[in-house]
């Protein structure tokens, strides 16, 4: 068995052992005060999760392999790829795909189209015990051009969780708050919020406001004026921001320009196609990520998911495609120069 599996499983029922005695990412830091509906569940020992990133992977390939032929159940924003739209339209397959998408998908078999005030932002799919969330639509342009993270889930609970989401979203009965947000994967706390009936924008703002080193990020659309002030305040006390700007999307309603005048280190991306990442890491331990983009809209009115996930191998392996990102932001801007 796994020894950090043991411990955490055991600091948790008996509760009267300092989780700071053990080499184990989690504390205050990590979690607030449980509540009744904020239970940390402690997974079995063969839950897994895993981290990819696109365009440099082929994130097809992984959203075919990782599925398979079983049963699936799918909430997505866009799907326009030729080879997953044929991988998804089987008679065990259903679909709940947002308005906007209906012309790509109305000859698909099982198909609800969500006709919501909001958008179903949502790109997650449920097969079995597993679980393919993250920023990434199974479009032409998300899988092949534009800068994207996935997140793989191996768990029953967490699977069951997402269906329950899924189910909403098919049903037309959604807003329901989740009975369980809170995971131990192999000891790595895992929190998985459905907006906007579990108050994703303050989840947001409770990691920001916990930072003591740095807060990096890279967002497709930034736009909540509660998560900049949260980013605004950490600056104030000395923690170091970094962030990427996707460029086509930063007009006056972006924080980019107030940033920037305050001496953050902030960037417009420089994929010559889009940086669609929905993304934070603090303190190189905790990731934040997800389909919700930080905005209003994002939190209030679009069905949308977000995970909080607190371990330093993954945060590393977010902070190699931020740097990878970052440094790709800033060539661009040197090569705006050189043609100024």
């Amino acid at each position: 068995m796994n020894l950090k599996f043991l411990l955490s499983s055991l600091i948790l029922l008996v509760g009267c052992v300092s989780l700071a005695d053990f080499d184990i990412p989690i504390g205050a830091a990590v979690f607030d005060e449980p509540t009744p509906t904020d239970t940390v569940t402690t997974l079995q020992e063969d839950a897994q999760l895993e981290v990819h990133f696109c365009p440099q992977e082929n994130c097809s390939q992984l959203f075919m392999d990782f599925l398979g032929n079983d049963e699936k159940h799918c909430a997505l924003y866009e799907l326009n790829k030729p080879e997953l739209i044929e991988f998804l339209n089987r008679e065990n397959v259903q679909l709940v795909v947002d308005q906007d998408s209906e012309e790509d998908v109305i000859a698909m078999k099982n198909v609800v189209i969500d006709t919501g005030g909001g958008l179903m932002h949502n790109k997650f799919c449920v097969a079995g015990d597993r679980v393919f969330t993250g920023s990434m639509n199974p479009t032409v342009n998300d899988i092949t051009k534009n800068n994207n993270n996935i997140v793989l889930l191996r768990s029953a609970e967490i699977a069951a969780l997402y269906e329950t989401e899924f189910q909403e979203l098919w049903n037309h009965s959604r807003n329901r708050k989740s009975e369980r947000n809170s995971f131990l994967i192999d000891g790595t706390p895992v929190s998985i919020y459905f907006c906007p009936e579990d108050d994703c924008a303050a989840k947001i703002i409770s990691e920001i406001e916990k930072a003591q080193r740095e807060i990096y990020f890279m967002t497709f659309s930034f736009t909540h004026d509660g998560i900049t002030d949260a980013v605004l305040s950490r600056f104030e006390q000395n923690v170091t921001v970094k962030g990427v700007f996707e460029t086509r999307q930063i007009t006056e309603y972006e924080p980019y320009e107030l940033f920037l005048s305050k001496g953050m280190d902030v960037r417009k991306d420089g994929n010559k196609n889009t940086m669609h990442h929905k993304l934070w890491i603090v303190d190189s331990l905790c990731v934040i990520t997800g389909s919700m983009n930080p905005t209003k809209n994002g939190d209030e009115r679009n069905d949308e998911n977000l995970l909080i996930i607190c371990d330093k191998d993954i945060a590393a392996q977010y902070l190699e495609e931020f740097w990878r990102v970052y440094n790709e932001a800033i060539a661009a801007a040197q090569t705006d120069d050189d043609k100024s």
